[in-house]
């Protein structure tokens, strides 16, 4: 997993490659930079110059699953940027301690997304212990996941994964025909 890293090196593939990795998933600084093809939210795969594959999630940037209220701790208010989400309120800073926050922001990312074309019936996004660079892991989102799935889990299903899972379960799942949405957490 790559994050805030908006470019590499086209023999960086085959370096990849020769040492195992199979997959890599991009969180793109939107800020600084644009997505490969266009538009987040897109695997492909890249060729190297050798004509190796890597399959690429191309994804959004690290912090969202933080602006939408499923880590614990300081969040700000901001507007996720994510494709398709409308927010109101985005002004302000939050304490998440429970998923009433997470409730708001996650139903209107899955019906931006939704109502965006998005033809995935999962996504993953990426966290952290605080909302910060460089920040530590810890494990309060787990609570977090727990409530959720015990009060939402039955229209939108939260699991932990590494990034492996991520694309194994991808491979195996990559119809939007499925009346549940996942969501996979990477911290």
């Amino acid at each position: 997993m790559a994050s805030d890293i908006n470019g590499f090196s086209w023999g960086i593939a085959d370096v990849l490659v020769e040492v195992g990795v199979k997959y890599l998933i991009t969180n793109l600084n939107s800020h600084h930079g644009g997505a490969p093809i266009g538009e987040p939210l897109k695997p492909f795969y890249w060729f190297s110059p050798k004509w190796r594959k890597i399959l690429v999630w191309n994804g959004i940037a690290y912090h969202k699953a933080n602006l939408l209220g499923l880590i614990p701790g300081f969040c700000p208010r901001a507007d996720p940027g994510i494709s398709g989400m409308v927010t109101e309120n985005n002004d302000g800073f939050t304490y998440v301690e429970d998923i009433s926050f997470a409730e708001t922001r996650v139903y209107q990312m899955v019906k931006g997304l939704i109502e965006s074309g998005y033809q995935y019936n999962f996504i993953p996004i990426m966290g952290g212990a605080n909302y910060t660079d460089n920040n530590p892991a810890a494990d309060g989102y787990c609570d977090l996941i727990q409530q959720w799935n015990d009060t939402q889990g039955h229209e939108i299903h939260i699991r932990t994964s590494s990034v492996e899972e991520f694309f194994e379960y991808m491979e195996k799942n990559d119809s939007c025909n499925q009346y549940q949405q996942d969501i996979i957490l990477q911290i």
